[in-house]
């Protein structure tokens, strides 16, 4: 639940898309396209939204790892692009933690080395073992 001077909202994080910080207000953009604005900066709700299968993108944003439909480079660096919404900058050094949530939750056995190449995490050649 969160309030704000309308009232008082019960959110199904499953239906939240991600939230977004302004400050010191955070604003839970939901699938519907309702965008829910509370008077408490996104630090406040960190920890229950990372239990609930979010991730922190950048400094003003966390996103819900079920709207994630794919990761892009552009000019700036990385984007991970939505099901519902805008795309949603990867800032460079939360880059790392955010490729290892997605490896986590990938179905791809190939993905985790195939993403690191693609968004260009360096990776030890020690590490890696080839079967044949």
């Amino acid at each position: 639940m969160v309030t704000n001077h309308e009232g008082v909202y019960y959110l199904n994080l499953a239906e939240v898309i991600c939230v977004k910080n302004d400050n010191s207000y955070s604003s839970f953009e939901t699938k519907c396209g309702e965008t829910i604005i509370v008077s408490q900066p996104l630090r406040n709700f960190e920890e229950k939204l990372v239990k609930a299968g979010f991730i922190r993108a950048n400094q003003s944003a966390m996103i819900n790892l079920e709207y994630i439909v794919r990761i892009e480079k552009n000019e700036m660096g990385c984007r991970a692009m939505l099901s519902v919404g805008k795309p949603i900058s990867i800032s460079r050094n939360r880059k790392v933690d955010f490729i290892s949530m997605m490896k986590k939750y990938s179905l791809d056995s190939e993905m985790p080395n195939s993403l690191d190449r693609f968004i260009g995490i360096p990776h030890s050649n020690s590490s890696i073992q080839h079967s044949k």
